[in-house]
């Protein structure tokens, strides 16, 4: 009977073979340079292996059967966050030996060498994250120079809620990629900022060299899912967005989305959403021309019912859109 995560980013095959030699080739060129892989079963061999780009970052579901050793060495352009969906790897770091189940991952950093092994039929879940977007997130975050490597501790724990919600969105994000209709899939935009959410989500979840400047300077700052829920709003005002939409594109339910900004903002996403929406109107017309019209601003972001949509205006700024734009006309002719 086929596993059901078979169809885990099946659009983006790259690879199904039997010959273990194109496995090896492929894998140092295609996903991650390595050392040294070579077989360590008897039986018959058979590996799949799909792609999915993600940002800068990329997905990797992979079926291995017949068993192999990866000598990965130190990968220096990217982290790994992996998890076997079925069967048990080996993963070495130094002296730490973890072994890769269902419950517990594994991280490995780009400065530490390593070994992978997986003795019998195994489908991975492997996700690599550029190296500089994580110490771009963590820059931003510390709001210094990120001097050191950032180095994460191996055993990804699924006993951690944190640890669990991280896997949960890169499986999140791999179902996603599985389908072409899908937004991250469709926009590059979509995908760099569930790029982001998934480095935020590892720096903030999974212990490293940074974690306590990390937790001091994040002590008072509002959780990762409304920060970049407020960004990819912002990114998204011309476009009609819901907040299942702004759920899906932060790997979070609906109602996490909805509590946060309750919480956080006192008010819901859908009324944050029109506040930008009109704020940004209101931007447009300070700065239009004679040929703006205030009907074409108004459905530019989405505000389709113009009666209501001019009521909404006096009462966020105490004028009619179309006095503000009456006013802008004013100065321009007056700058003439």
């Amino acid at each position: 009977m086929p596993s059901k995560n078979a169809a885990l980013l099946a659009n983006h095959t790259q690879l199904e073979t039997r010959d273990f030699e194109i496995t090896a080739e492929f894998t140092n060129r295609a996903w991650r340079p390595h050392r040294g892989l070579r077989r360590t079963g008897l039986g018959p061999f058979h590996n799949r292996m799909n792609l999915a780009p993600l940002g800068r970052s990329g997905l990797l579901y992979a079926q291995v059967t017949g068993g192999i050793l990866l000598d990965g060495g130190s990968v220096q352009d990217a982290f790994t966050v992996a998890t076997a969906l079925e069967g048990i790897f080996n993963f070495q770091v130094g002296q730490i030996r973890v072994a890769a189940s269902g419950s517990r991952g594994i991280v490995s950093s780009p400065t530490s060498e390593h070994l992978i092994e997986m003795p019998g039929t195994v489908h991975l879940l492997n996700t690599r994250i550029s190296r500089a977007s994580v110490e771009r997130e963590l820059s931003g975050l510390l709001n210094q120079t990120i001097e050191q490597s950032v180095v994460f501790d191996s055993e990804l724990s699924f006993r951690s809620g944190n640890a669990k919600r991280l896997i949960n969105l890169i499986q999140s994000y791999a179902w996603q990629l599985s389908s072409e209709d899908s937004l991250i899939a469709q926009s590059p935009v979509a995908a760099l900022q569930a790029e982001r959410n998934l480095v935020s989500l590892l720096l903030e979840s999974q212990p490293h060299n940074y974690t306590c400047e990390l937790k001091r300077e994040m002590r008072c700052a509002d959780p990762w899912q409304l920060r970049r829920s407020e960004e990819y709003i912002r990114s998204a005002l011309e476009v009609p967005l819901t907040t299942g939409d702004i759920a899906t594109m932060c790997g979070v339910s609906g109602r996490t989305i909805r509590d946060s900004f309750l919480k956080y903002r006192r008010c819901s996403p859908t009324q944050f959403v029109r506040k930008l929406r009109l704020e940004a109107v209101r931007r447009d017309l300070q700065r239009a021309d004679t040929e703006t019209t205030v009907s074409h601003v108004a459905a530019r972001y989405n505000f389709t019912h113009f009666g209501r949509f001019s009521a909404a205006y006096r009462e966020a700024f105490g004028e009619l859109p179309s006095e503000t734009q009456a006013r802008t006309m004013k100065s321009l002719a007056v700058q003439q």
